[in-house]
């Protein structure tokens, strides 16, 4: 149901932005202006939205997701009523501006909360249908406002598009789930104080180039289209024209494969791809072709522009690191900032020369960007779903094995192998929580087991967080005693930090093994909870999980195990209880010997590979770093070395 609604919701307010493109030849008629100042009701409404894309990312951490969803929504239905009753073309400017200001509360808060709130499995499936969504209404908008302009007064159009907002506004405010307030006590200007590290990457300044240029081409090539087909080379009627703007939509169709043709053939080649297809439509689209050909070129070029799209947010994304959310909402903005440009530059090139020629300029513009392209790629890190051919040595010093950082937000405490600086040797990697103290508190043995091969070298990296029981909690509760703090549930946008932006950084300046059966997330107590909640949200990424002591008493999250599909990528876990821990409590705490062994049971119930699952308990365990720091190495062996007990055995008991 969710889906459903953000896809109809991304129709509804994209189609908004092209139901002019048709309707240029009666405002310009209706107002007495030339057919370049009516195209400005367009470029109005895409500089409006552009403008709204830097800021309602921060208004949506700051409010919620829904709120602001909600909100845009509310005001873009009293703009779209009152331009059905404008009867000057001033007016018509101005709410055309407001109305691209207000849809823009869509475009990247629904982007952000698919990721947040959708699983894994249909997070893909989601942002492709988003991402369809706005280019299919690039198609829809000019058939609809072609199609009511032809029926009905153009000002009907306006009033129809305000009763589907209405729909879908009672839709998500009955049916999308709320979410959470992510920082509430952030500044909404940050993402302006910050937009200067975005704009000295020079790899980022070549994709907003092309991104510029994409939709500009995009919303140019459709405006030209209809002027060309009414000539008289084709003689079309109004009919005619938008059954061959329909046409289009077939193309749409390869938007939503992007992602998965991207880990296949990389995303540099996927790019690369696109807009090659994309030149070769326009290329053939001003030669006077017969219809039929034409049709071909128009459907060859927009499945070009619906692979580049996304294709370019997830190399963006790459190029970005932990900037990733700030330089999309950039690359956002220029990407609409071009459609602004698209219609007025357009109606120069038709009064300034031929059709074929304006189709030329087009061409020309998508070749150049193709050798952008060739350039901005020439030294990502690896492609996207690749792993690097060579191991790279950048970033800290060599001869340092302890190194901090700070990513995405976070402190980071790396410990690097003794054997680091010697040639084309990488390491598989453990993400470790509450800055991996667990590690340190067993350092000297830890080294032992790597000194004495009994367990392979491994980089190490600790993660300090902001607030565990926050950053460690999948969804809100309330403390456990009066005097205690309460849980945030802000698990979701913690394990994306670490996904998204920390092992991204982690793999590009430092001796890894990337792929997920090289890399272990683990932790103890909430940071075990936190662990076993990334393996049922980002199993691709994180191949190994280590649940010591790990807070299964957690309200609710047996019940989540259980409602949960297991990942159906291979995983290796272990897990450890000890007997005593909770006895003695009072709270939900004291069921946390008995929810360790329903979650394990559970595994094993749902189909989890038993070969695969180690489960431990000590009959005199507490809950104290001691134990952890024991369990720890035993977990170590068994995700990475030959499973044997990091202890004698009778020393373990």
């Amino acid at each position: 149901m969710k889906t459903e609604l953000i896809h109809q919701k991304s129709y509804a307010l994209m189609t908004s932005l092209y139901v002019t493109i048709p309707l240029l030849p009666l405002f310009a008629e209706n107002y007495g202006v030339s057919l370049a100042e009516a195209a400005a009701t367009g470029s109005v409404f895409s500089l409006g939205f552009a403008l709204g894309c830097l800021v309602y990312g921060a208004l949506s951490d700051k409010y919620g997701r829904k709120q602001v969803i909600l909100s845009g929504l509310f005001v873009l239905i009293v703009l779209s009523f009152l331009l059905g009753t404008v009867d000057s073309f001033g007016w018509l400017i101005v709410l055309r501006g407001l109305q691209g200001a207000a849809a823009a509360s869509f475009s990247l808060v629904a982007l952000a909360y698919a990721v947040e709130m959708f699983p894994l499995e249909k997070r893909v499936t989601a942002i492709g249908f988003i991402s369809t969504g706005f280019l299919v209404a690039g198609i829809v908008g000019q058939v609809v406002g072609g199609w009511l302009s032809q029926l009905y007064d153009w000002r009907f159009l306006f009033d129809v598009l305000a009763v589907a907002y209405v729909i879908t506004f009672l839709l998500i405010w009955l049916f999308l789930p709320k979410g959470e307030r992510l920082y509430p006590d952030a500044s909404v200007w940050e993402p302006f104080r910050q937009i200067r590290h975005v704009f000295r990457a020079k790899n980022l300044l070549l994709g907003y180039v092309i991104a510029f240029v994409l939709l500009l081409s995009f919303v140019s090539m459709y405006t030209v289209l209809g002027a060309y087909l009414s000539g008289p080379a084709y003689g079309l009627d109004a009919q005619q024209i938008v059954w061959v703007r329909a046409a289009g939509i077939g193309g749409m169709v390869l938007s939503p494969l992007a992602g998965r043709l991207s880990k296949r053939f990389g995303v540099r080649g996927v790019l690369r791809f696109s807009l090659l297809l994309a030149v070769a439509g326009l290329a053939l689209l001003g030669v006077g072709a017969s219809l039929p050909v034409l049709i071909g070129m128009t459907l060859v070029y927009v499945s070009g522009i619906a692979l580049a799209v996304p294709s370019l947010i997830l190399l963006i994304g790459q190029l970005a690191g932990k900037l990733r959310g700030l330089a999309v909402s950039v690359y956002t903005f220029i990407l609409f900032a071009g459609t602004s440009v698209g219609p007025i530059l357009s109606i120069h090139w038709m009064k300034t020369a031929s059709y074929a020629v304006t189709f030329a300029a087009q061409e020309k513009l998508h070749r150049r960007i193709w050798i952008l392209c060739m350039a901005t790629c020439a030294d990502c890190p690896y492609n996207f779903g690749e792993t690097p051919s060579k191991p790279r040595k950048r970033g800290p010093s060599m001869r340092k094995r302890f190194i901090t950082e700070k990513v995405a937000g976070f402190e980071l405490s790396i410990h690097l192998p003794s054997s680091y600086t010697e040639e084309n040797k990488r390491y598989p990697v453990v993400y470790l929580q509450d800055a991996g103290k667990v590690a340190m508190d067993g350092y000297n043995y830890l080294d032992h087991l790597f000194n004495s091969k009994q367990l392979p070298e491994l980089i190490l990296v600790g993660i300090k967080p902001h607030d565990r029981n926050h950053d460690y909690t999948p969804w809100p509760e309330g403390a456990l005693v009066a005097d205690r703090p309460s849980f945030g549930g802000g698990a979701s946008r913690y394990v994306q930090a670490v996904a998204d932006e920390i092992k991204p950084h982690i793999d590009a300046n430092y001796l890894t093994m990337p792929e997920p059966e090289h890399t272990a997330i683990a932790g103890c107590s909430l940071g075990g909870l936190v662990s076993a909640y990334a393996y049922f949200n980002r199993p691709e990424t994180f191949g190994k999980s280590a649940w010591i002591s790990a807070s299964f008493w957690y309200e609710g999250f047996i019940s989540y195990m259980q409602e949960r599909a297991l990942p159906a990528e291979k995983h290796r876990v272990y897990m450890y209880v000890g007997e005593l821990e909770g006895v003695y409590k009072k709270t939900i705490q004291s069921g946390m010997v008995a929810q360790t062994k329903a979650a394990h049971r559970l595994l094993l119930e749902k189909g989890f590979p038993p070969e695969h699952l180690k489960f431990e308990t000590d009959p005199l365990g507490t809950h104290d770093s001691f134990f952890f720091a024991f369990r720890f190495m035993n977990a170590l062996k068994w995700l990475f070395g030959d499973g044997t007990d990091a202890f004698p055995r009778e020393r373990a008991n």
